[in-house]
């Protein structure tokens, strides 16, 4: 009887320490699970802070349009999170024209892109790559840090596809 509980043991101790030799801990499982502090982890498309984030950088977008309209968020099709210091988004999304002018006073939560109206002709729907640095306790709590925007122009396709 000793001879079979030391032999399962031991078998126990082999497949464990196998397990931390090929994936670098005994945890690994929900080390992937919860993501590599200060990794970058998939987040919901539809989480308010990914929304929020997104909002905010296509406020930034719309500013720097030469667009007559306003142009707000159409959808997020990709998004990642990662911890430094906040939070910093990296999401792909697509902007195109709202119902506002920029000509007259707006706010930006009224503004709304109309799906029937947006078309991939329109030169102001754009997919874009943006980075969004979010510190929750700063007054100023979103920055935006990197944006690439294209037209949906077959000489440009492609060039967002790196995350």
């Amino acid at each position: 009887m000793n001879l079979y509980f030391g032999l399962i043991v031991l078998i126990y101790l082999r497949n464990d320490a196998c397990a931390h030799r090929i994936t670098g801990s005994k945890d690994a499982f929900e080390a992937q699970q919860s993501g590599v502090p200060g990794g970058l982890v998939s987040v919901g498309l539809s989480e308010p802070n990914v929304i929020k984030a997104a909002k905010f950088a296509a406020a930034k977008i719309s500013e720097q349009s030469d667009s007559p309209k306003v142009l707000g968020l159409f959808k997020i099709v990709f998004a990642q999170r990662q911890v430094v210091a906040g939070y910093s988004y990296k999401i792909r999304m697509q902007v195109a024209k709202t119902n506002c002018s920029k000509s007259s006073p707006f706010l930006q939560d009224v503004c709304t892109v109309d799906p029937k109206a947006v078309t991939l002709l329109d030169p102001y729907y754009q997919e874009c790559r943006v980075q969004v640095w979010e510190q929750p306790w700063e007054l100023h709590r979103y920055e935006l840090t990197t944006m690439k925007c294209v037209s949906n122009d077959p000489l440009h396709i492609g060039e967002l596809y790196s995350y």
